[in-house]
């Protein structure tokens, strides 16, 4: 069940050269804490907490904008933007986007 939310929703659980664990998406690091005690164990209790953290931070969601059926995946440090066009999606910091901003960028690629 665990890994259900996290493989779904296009994310992935990847052990870090250290040897914590981390989570991914497309290549782009989601959340890395080395400090984290649930980090440092194995996949099992690492893909535990990812689980109840995708819980409670994602938020997956589709908008229309121009005409297109865009699907949104946020979570605390991301918007992930797809405009189901086959370009697939692109990811866009909330730190330097708001998610206007980042809907107008995609739709202009």
């Amino acid at each position: 069940m665990n890994k259900n939310i996290i493989e779904e929703n296009g994310y992935s659980v990847e052990q870090s050269l250290s040897g914590y664990w981390r989570l991914m998406k497309d290549g782009e690091v989601i959340y890395d804490d080395s400090a984290c005690e649930e980090l440092n164990g194995g996949r099992e209790t690492a893909e535990d907490f990812f689980c109840e953290y995708l819980k409670e931070y994602m938020k997956a969601y589709e908008q229309q904008y121009e005409g297109y059926n865009v699907s949104i995946i946020e979570d605390s440090e991301y918007y992930h933007i797809n405009f189901n066009t086959g370009l697939g999606e692109a990811h866009y910091p909330k730190s330097d986007w708001s998610i206007e901003d980042a809907l107008e960028d995609q739709s202009e690629i």
